[in-house]
């Protein structure tokens, strides 16, 4: 498991170019949540555009499971597997 510091989050999901990661992280209400999914998803957006600030740490990634897009925390992640690589936010 390879330690990244919480400043580098946001650059490594980006850098996966669509590919499939999954995300730990703590919810609001306080529990921890396991998503599967892809940034980059295009079909289905229909132009709406964002529902809060850009300047929040959010990321919108798509639930492969569900077939539908949630925003992440940036702030909240615990551990990210992607590029056959296990990550864990410090």
């Amino acid at each position: 498991m390879i330690q990244i510091n919480r400043y580098r989050v946001e650059s490594l999901l980006r850098s996966q170019n669509g590919g499939f990661l999954t995300v730990s992280f703590i919810k609001k209400d306080g529990s921890l949540r396991t998503l599967n999914g892809r940034l980059g998803v295009v079909k289905g957006v229909r132009g709406t555009g964002r529902a809060q600030s850009p300047a929040l740490p959010y990321i919108t990634v798509f639930d492969v499971q569900i077939g539908e897009f949630r925003k992440v925390n940036l702030s909240t992640i615990r551990t990210i597997n992607c590029g056959k690589q296990t990550y864990r936010v410090v």
